[in-house]
């Protein structure tokens, strides 16, 4: 009996990083210590901008606007050298280096197409808040807003998902093409949605869970080891969100390939 494909990409998505766990490590690992080492600098930062603050107004919201710009801009650049490092080691069997902080020209097209992505889900998703909202101030009923809303949003989000199997292409220096990476993945959106959000929901809530209870009083441990200890914590779900990620996106475009040969045949 032939495996479903949401059962086969959650499957292989799953077991990839759980079998190549020192691999994981090698792809993530240096760029999560720079962004440690660069969080406790910007609580230096900001602290200096309080300081001067008190004498220039406006210093602290700037520290804080230069900080969320510096995370945002770490996030994609990190993201581009991972994924790309991550797809080439699924797809091609290239391990990275130990310290893996590789970002050249296929790194750079690799952001810029999820820079693209990005922006698109932004877009989509603004247009679907304020739609929703109309339809929610006309009927003067939000559970009809909020059930368009989560359902506009996954119809979006399967098709959406659908365009990232450019990222893989990319890795393999292939030329693919947004609309053609749509094409490619067709009726493989819902099975890679579904097993997207049944690996990483969990972890998400787990985070969530995290900042609700926030630092434990402890007599044993100082407050400041303990919040580094949930900074630390929080920092290896983002890691394994963005590996899940990924990985599901990796047996999507493995899985269409072999669709494609075989239509092809």
């Amino acid at each position: 009996m032939e495996t479903s494909p949401y059962k086969r990409i959650l499957i292989e998505a799953l077991h990839f990083p759980l079998d190549n766990l020192n691999v994981l490590l090698r792809t993530c690992g240096a760029w999560y210590i720079i962004w440690v080492i660069c969080y406790f600098v910007s609580l230096l930062f900001i602290q200096r901008m309080i300081l001067i603050g008190r004498d220039i107004p406006g210093m602290l919201e700037f520290g804080l606007n230069v900080r969320t710009v510096f995370d945002i801009a770490f996030n994609f650049v990190s993201s581009a050298s991972i994924g790309l490092a991550w797809h080439r080691f699924a797809l091609a069997g290239e391990v990275p280096n130990k310290i893996h902080l590789r970002f050249g020209k296929l790194e750079f097209r690799f952001m810029m197409n999820l820079l693209v992505l990005a922006f698109i889900l932004v877009v989509s998703l603004c247009l679907l808040v304020a739609a929703a909202s109309e339809i929610g101030a006309l009927l003067q009923a939000p559970a009809i807003s909020f059930t368009f809303f989560g359902a506009v949003f996954l119809f979006l989000a399967s098709h959406a998902i659908r365009s990232y199997l450019v990222l893989p292409a990319i890795s393999l220096k292939q030329l693919l093409k947004l609309g053609d990476a749509h094409k490619l993945g067709k009726d493989l959106g819902w099975p890679m949605l579904g097993a997207l959000l049944s690996l990483t929901v969990p972890i998400i809530l787990s985070g969530a869970c995290l900042d609700l209870l926030g630092p434990p009083s402890t007599k044993i441990l100082p407050v400041a080891l303990v919040e580094f200890k949930i900074l630390l914590l929080g920092l290896m779900l983002q890691m394994l969100i963005k590996i899940l990620f990924f990985s599901v996106i990796t047996a999507g475009y493995r899985l269409a390939l072999e669709r494609q040969n075989q239509g092809s045949v």
